[in-house]
């Protein structure tokens, strides 16, 4: 590799992208929160390593109380590419609600999206669309991408869900049935195909 660079993959350079974007937001002298709420070692913890290296542990409780009790919208701009690029999003959807996110810059709302595409891409299963559900009005367009990159092993796992009621979704199903390579995955197909037609009639 050239010059000592280091690989790169889409969602890597949509984590570039997200820090480029989001290091208009530094980390304050001090981020505010209830002192009820926030003691004197939660604020040592934000601290406690640059932003590219704290980990889920060290952002779990700033995560949770981001904008209630702890911080406000900048505050949670700041350590927002971390806590992305983490990928645990359990949560963090209510948060960009609760920040008006899609009332954000043009260049931090793409950033956003640009990560959120690429992480869909790689992970295309359920729990990820459950959170992009609460930040996003519309995911016809992650649905897109599901019915365009098939994998109807997590496809099947999915099937009772108002959200993948459209025709498409059988038709995967069927055309992984006939594809199957073993009797076991046929099956899985099949009765896959039976709680589809069961559950959206």
């Amino acid at each position: 590799m050239a010059n000592g660079s280091r690989p790169t993959s889409p969602r890597a350079e949509a984590v570039e992208r997200l820090y480029q974007v989001f290091g208009r937001y530094p980390l304050r002298a001090v981020v505010e929160g209830c002192p009820h709420c926030v003691g004197p070692e939660d604020h040592a913890t934000l601290r406690a390593a640059p932003l590219r290296v704290l980990t889920s542990a060290q952002l779990k409780r700033f995560a949770a109380k981001a904008m209630t009790t702890w911080g406000d919208e900048d505050d949670f701009r700041h350590f927002l590419p971390r806590l992305l690029e983490l990928g645990d999003l359990d949560g963090l959807g209510g948060k960009l609600r609760h920040a008006n996110w899609s009332q954000w810059p043009a260049d931090e709302r793409a950033a956003v999206d640009g990560f959120l595409s690429e992480l869909w891409r790689e992970r295309l299963d359920v729990p990820l669309l459950d959170e992009l559900a609460v930040i996003y009005d519309d995911i016809e367009p992650f649905l897109v991408v599901w019915k365009e990159n098939p994998d109807a092993t997590k496809l099947a796992a999915a099937v009772p869900d108002e959200r993948l009621s459209a025709p498409w979704v059988r038709d995967a199903l069927e055309t992984a049935f006939f594809a199957a390579d073993s009797a076991e995955a046929g099956r899985e197909f099949s009765d896959a195909v039976r709680r589809w037609e069961d559950f959206h009639g």
